[in-house]
């Protein structure tokens, strides 16, 4: 493999399937944005065309793109989501349930991701950034770690 395979050329697999961002409470499993995803860009081609002109207008609210980024987020990238059910937060098997805590641990389904990012943003922001760094969905991570 080249450097500039090993730099550049993404994991389709990876990018469909999703890379853990483990946050110790709470792990998320996310789709890439953008690559190979392809539910991903219909998406945001669809939201691109319904809200064109408030967007060129720059008239778009930063509420309401957040609010659709939620929701492409979590119809398009956001495939599990686990909550640690350990005070101490001990990584074992046993301690994770999928789900979304709030007050108590809810189903792990579109309103609730949803529900989650509208009440932490920066949990959005963090996700975000994630499944748009391409560093996340290397070849080179899965080919280094089947060697392993």
């Amino acid at each position: 493999m080249s450097r500039l395979d090993k730099a550049f050329r993404t994991s389709e697999k990876l990018e469909k399937e999703g890379v853990i961002r483990d946050f110790g409470y709470c792990r998320i499993t996310l789709a890439r944005a953008g690559g190979t995803n392809r539910a991903y860009a219909v998406a945001m081609e669809k939201i691109q065309r319904k809200y064109e002109k408030l967007i060129n207008a720059k008239m778009l609210s930063d509420a309401k793109s957040a609010e659709i980024l939620a929701e492409v987020y979590a119809d398009t990238i956001v495939l599990n989501w686990e909550t640690n059910t350990d005070e101490a937060i001990e990584d074992k098997p046993e301690n994770w349930k999928q789900g979304i805590e709030f007050e108590e641990i809810e189903p792990f389904n579109r309103e609730n991701v949803i529900a989650a990012f509208k009440r932490w943003p920066e949990l959005l922001v963090e996700c975000k950034s994630t499944a748009e760094d391409m560093q996340f969905y290397l070849a080179a991570l899965v080919e280094n770690t089947t060697k392993n």
